[in-house]
This record gives C-alpha cells, structure tokens and sequence, in this order.
C-alpha cells in the first residue's frame, strides 16, 4: 500500500484515489470472489481506515505500528495470504481472478491466438483445468478425494459441475480450521503435481 501511495508512482494509479477522501475507487466486481482476493480487500481495508492513518505519509514499519496501535490489524485473515507455500498460493489466486497462463486466460488477454489445451479441449480455462481436463484425471481424483472427506463440508454430487468449482473455491476462502487447511493444502498440492505453471 505505500508503493502504492508513493509519489514516484505513475500518474493512472493517482487517478484510482479520491482526493478529498484518500480513498481509493475500487473497481465494481464482476465475480463476488474477486471481493475476496488480496489486492481488491486490501484496498478495501485501507478504506476503512481512519482519515489520520491514511493521511500520514511514513515509513512501513510506522504504518504498522500506528494500525496495531489503533487495533486494526487482524488476526483473521483469510488462508490464502499466509497458508503454505508462497508460490503456490499465488498460482491459485491467479487461477481464481482468471489472469493465471491457463490457455483460456491469455487469450482473453491477447496473449496468444488459440485458447485450447493440450489435450484437444477447444478453451483451456479454470474449469476445464481444474475438473474437467484428462491430463490430469489421476491427480483430480486425489484432489477430490481429500475434500470428499472433508467434515462438516458437503460438496455437489456431480464430479464436474461448475457448482463444485465454486464450491472448491470457497473452500479456499474459509476461515483458518482444520478443514480450510486440509483443502487448501489439497488444492496447492494439485497445483503442483500437475505441473501445468511449471514453466
């Protein structure tokens, strides 16, 4: 956030703050988890903040210590900013806001000409990646396995429903309990069995 603040910054992210308030103009999401990745509630939460910490221009070791003197700092933040490995974790974060280098993701993006993946399915995109591709049916099924079995957590019956995906998601977004780290751990191991971000 003071990168962000910072005067040597370019002039378009100045624009996103408003300059009577401090505050910045947060985008409207078009997906309800876009409002839980870390850049979007970070904004959020600098928002929130009173007037007088927003306003000070200090170092980031004084912007901690004037939240923690305030008490706005929180011990529950969610599982995918601080939960095992860092990269990833932010692999997923990626795949989630659609800007990972799954097929479907680049093309939106003009970054390459044909969406389809290596197994001969026509849009490589977070669903197909995540439930639907053959490449990967023997890692899915572990995946899948562990958050079958998850307590107190139901998934929907239907292996490949895009209802599972988001529920897979949700997940990820728990609170810190014993479930939310079993799944997310599951998900990341995915991740990195797969080898799809490998390159």
């Amino acid at each position: 956030m003071i990168d962000v603040l910072n005067e040597y910054n370019p002039p378009f992210r100045a624009n996103r703050r408003d300059p009577y308030t401090s505050e910045f103009r947060l985008p409207r999401p078009r997906k309800t988890i876009t409002i839980k990745n870390f850049f979007y509630s970070a904004l959020d939460m600098w928002n929130k903040l009173p007037l007088h910490i927003r306003n000070q221009m200090i170092t980031p070791k004084q912007f901690k210590l004037n939240l923690v003197k305030q008490g706005n700092h929180s011990n529950t933040l969610k599982l995918t900013y601080y939960f095992g490995n860092r990269r990833l974790e932010y692999i997923f974060n990626r795949i989630v806001l659609d800007l990972s280098s799954l097929g479907a993701h680049l093309f939106r993006h003009n970054l390459i000409d044909d969406p389809a993946c290596s197994c001969g399915s026509p849009n490589e995109n977070t669903y197909h990646y995540l439930l639907d591709c053959d490449i990967f049916d023997l890692e899915r099924n572990d995946l899948l396995a562990v958050l079958d079995n998850l307590p107190n957590i139901t998934l929907p019956t239907e292996r490949n429903s895009r209802q599972r995906m988001q529920e897979i998601f949700e997940l990820f977004f728990l609170p810190p309990s014993p479930s939310s780290y079993v799944a997310a751990h599951a998900i990341q191991q995915y991740i990195e069995v797969t080898e799809r971000f490998d390159s």
